[in-house]
Protein backbone atom coordinates (compact mmCIF):
# COMPACT_ATOMS: atom_id res chain seq x y z
CA UNK A 1 0.00 0.00 0.00
CA UNK A 2 0.71 3.85 -0.01
CA UNK A 3 3.10 4.96 2.67
CA UNK A 4 2.44 7.68 4.77
CA UNK A 5 3.89 11.59 3.99
CA UNK A 6 5.90 13.60 6.01
CA UNK A 7 4.57 17.34 5.61
CA UNK A 8 5.84 21.42 6.25
CA UNK A 9 3.68 24.40 6.09
CA UNK A 10 5.86 27.33 5.68
CA UNK A 11 4.29 29.38 3.00
CA UNK A 12 0.81 31.49 3.41
CA UNK A 13 -0.64 32.31 0.23
CA UNK A 14 -4.02 33.27 -1.01
CA UNK A 15 -5.52 32.36 -4.76
CA UNK A 16 -6.20 35.43 -6.92
CA UNK A 17 -9.49 36.62 -7.45
CA UNK A 18 -10.94 34.53 -4.04
CA UNK A 19 -11.10 35.60 -0.50
CA UNK A 20 -9.23 33.03 0.53
CA UNK A 21 -5.94 32.41 2.85
CA UNK A 22 -4.55 29.39 2.82
CA UNK A 23 -0.93 27.14 4.08
CA UNK A 24 0.91 25.33 1.23
CA UNK A 25 3.30 22.66 2.06
CA UNK A 26 6.85 22.07 0.75
CA UNK A 27 5.96 19.95 -2.94
CA UNK A 28 7.89 16.50 -2.26
CA UNK A 29 7.93 13.65 -4.55
CA UNK A 30 6.39 11.71 -1.77
CA UNK A 31 3.33 14.14 -1.90
CA UNK A 32 3.01 14.42 -5.60
CA UNK A 33 3.21 10.78 -5.87
CA UNK A 34 0.44 10.41 -3.52
CA UNK A 35 -1.65 13.06 -5.23
CA UNK A 36 -1.05 11.11 -8.48
CA UNK A 37 -2.13 7.61 -6.73
CA UNK A 38 -4.96 9.14 -5.75
CA UNK A 39 -6.15 10.40 -9.61
CA UNK A 40 -4.97 6.93 -10.85
CA UNK A 41 -7.03 4.94 -8.36
CA UNK A 42 -10.50 7.33 -9.11
CA UNK A 43 -9.83 7.69 -13.39
CA UNK A 44 -13.39 6.75 -13.54
CA UNK A 45 -14.57 9.75 -11.80
CA UNK A 46 -12.64 12.42 -13.50
CA UNK A 47 -15.72 13.92 -15.14
CA UNK A 48 -16.87 14.96 -11.38
CA UNK A 49 -13.20 16.76 -10.68
CA UNK A 50 -12.13 19.84 -10.31
CA UNK A 51 -9.19 21.16 -13.53
CA UNK A 52 -7.77 23.06 -10.18
CA UNK A 53 -7.17 19.67 -8.19
CA UNK A 54 -6.02 17.71 -11.26
CA UNK A 55 -2.00 16.92 -11.46
CA UNK A 56 0.08 19.86 -13.04
CA UNK A 57 -2.71 21.92 -12.14
CA UNK A 58 -2.99 21.06 -8.11
CA UNK A 59 -1.90 23.54 -5.96
CA UNK A 60 -1.70 21.41 -2.30
CA UNK A 61 -2.79 24.20 0.28
CA UNK A 62 -4.72 24.04 3.71
CA UNK A 63 -7.33 26.56 3.72
CA UNK A 64 -6.93 28.93 6.89
CA UNK A 65 -9.91 31.26 5.95
CA UNK A 66 -12.62 31.89 3.42
CA UNK A 67 -14.60 35.09 2.54
CA UNK A 68 -13.63 36.07 6.28
CA UNK A 69 -16.39 37.24 8.29
CA UNK A 70 -14.29 40.41 10.35
CA UNK A 71 -11.70 42.13 8.80
CA UNK A 72 -10.05 41.84 5.72
CA UNK A 73 -8.32 39.54 3.77
CA UNK A 74 -4.99 41.47 3.57
CA UNK A 75 -5.33 41.66 8.10
CA UNK A 76 -6.19 38.14 8.02
CA UNK A 77 -2.61 37.56 6.07
CA UNK A 78 -0.70 40.10 7.65
CA UNK A 79 -1.56 38.15 10.94
CA UNK A 80 -0.60 34.98 9.74
CA UNK A 81 2.89 36.31 8.07
CA UNK A 82 3.66 37.37 11.85
CA UNK A 83 2.34 34.61 14.14
CA UNK A 84 1.41 31.56 12.52
CA UNK A 85 4.97 29.76 12.42
CA UNK A 86 5.98 26.48 10.33
CA UNK A 87 3.82 23.23 10.90
CA UNK A 88 4.78 20.12 10.56
CA UNK A 89 2.95 16.39 10.57
CA UNK A 90 2.56 13.44 8.69
CA UNK A 91 -0.58 12.48 6.38
CA UNK A 92 -1.27 8.86 7.88
CA UNK A 93 -4.35 8.44 6.28
CA UNK A 94 -7.37 9.39 3.88
CA UNK A 95 -10.77 9.40 3.38
CA UNK A 96 -13.72 9.94 1.37
CA UNK A 97 -16.19 12.20 2.28
CA UNK A 98 -19.53 13.00 0.92
CA UNK A 99 -20.97 16.61 0.59
CA UNK A 100 -24.22 16.47 1.80
CA UNK A 101 -24.77 20.11 2.18
CA UNK A 102 -24.95 22.77 4.89
CA UNK A 103 -27.10 23.12 8.07
CA UNK A 104 -26.78 26.45 10.75
CA UNK A 105 -24.18 27.57 8.03
CA UNK A 106 -21.84 24.78 8.80
CA UNK A 107 -20.74 22.40 5.70
CA UNK A 108 -21.92 18.93 6.67
CA UNK A 109 -19.61 16.47 5.39
CA UNK A 110 -19.74 12.73 6.70
CA UNK A 111 -16.61 10.25 6.22
CA UNK A 112 -17.89 7.17 4.49
CA UNK A 113 -14.49 5.80 3.79
CA UNK A 114 -10.90 5.67 5.86
CA UNK A 115 -7.90 3.81 4.69
CA UNK A 116 -4.46 4.27 7.10
CA UNK A 117 -1.42 4.03 4.98
CA UNK A 118 1.48 2.23 5.98
CA UNK A 119 4.39 3.97 7.98
CA UNK A 120 7.46 4.41 5.82
CA UNK A 121 10.81 2.70 6.77
CA UNK A 122 8.72 -0.34 8.14
CA UNK A 123 9.76 -4.06 7.35
CA UNK A 124 7.65 -7.30 7.49
CA UNK A 125 9.94 -9.91 9.62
Amino acid sequence: GKEEVALTFNTVGSFLNHDTVFLSPVITTDLLNLHGAYHQAFAHYKEASNDLYEPEQWIPHCTLANQPVSGSLSDVFGYCQKHVEPISGTIDRIAIIEKVGEENGKLVAPVIYTNRLSKSGVTNG
